[in-house]
């Protein structure tokens, strides 16, 4: 799913979550969830946070759409996901691609779209592992998101 937002004129500072904030923040004793860039080292662990978080998505759609339709449909769905992710984190797009930590693992990434000639900016695919949603993971990587877009005007 994605969701386009439209930009206004106001601009907002925000500090860009890099390896450098990343160990800033370990050295501080700050264990928060904070949103680093990607780094390669981040690959296998932002799969199986997009597997696992789609999972109950797609399992949903195999219950409505009954096992045969969802298989015409959807016939490797996580290879799909995958085959989506790859470029993303193997390109400039990896510039877009932001992993949340908390203690040190991945628990959530979201990859993002600016266009500043036409003031918008796209979210993308994102997610948080099952054992981290509801607690305001998604909604701290949306508002770091937005602050960029905001910034990048």
């Amino acid at each position: 799913m994605m969701q386009t937002v439209g930009e206004s004129n106001s601009r907002m500072a925000c500090s860009p979550f890099t390896k450098s904030v990343r160990d800033s923040a370990e050295q501080n004793g700050d264990h928060h969830a904070d949103h680093p860039s990607y780094l390669d080292t981040d690959w296998d662990a932002v799969l199986e946070i997009c597997i696992l978080a789609f999972t109950p998505v797609h399992e949903s759609f195999e219950r409505l759409l009954g096992g045969d339709l969802f298989a015409l449909v959807y016939p490797d769905w996580k290879t799909s996901n995958k085959d989506y992710l790859s470029p993303l984190a193997n390109s400039d797009a990896r510039d877009r691609l932001l992993v949340a930590e908390q203690d040190g693992s991945a628990v959530g990434f979201i990859h993002y779209e600016v266009d500043s000639t036409k003031q918008r900016g796209t979210i993308g695919i994102n997610a948080v592992h099952p054992a981290h949603q509801s607690k305001g993971i998604g909604s701290l990587m949306y508002g770091h998101v937005l602050q960029i877009m905001r910034a990048q005007g």
